[in-house]
């Protein structure tokens, strides 16, 4: 099992990986500037429920 961790670290690797080449795609014409920025966006909200998850995960525990 892959831990929610583990799956944010890929995700934020991920997201810098988009951020650092698709503005250079959209200039080539690889890719156009609107679907670069909802996969970005995307990407951006699956890091942000995985932290969310991990935060709530973690303050509960606290409550044990």
């Amino acid at each position: 099992m892959i831990d929610a961790e583990k799956k944010l670290k890929s995700v934020r690797r991920e997201l810098a990986f988009r951020k650092a080449l698709y503005p250079k795609w959209v200039a080539a014409g690889r890719i156009d500037k609107q679907r670069a920025d909802e996969e970005i966006a995307i990407m951006e909200a699956i890091a942000k429920d995985y932290q969310d998850y991990i935060d709530t995960n973690a303050e509960w525990g606290k409550l044990l």
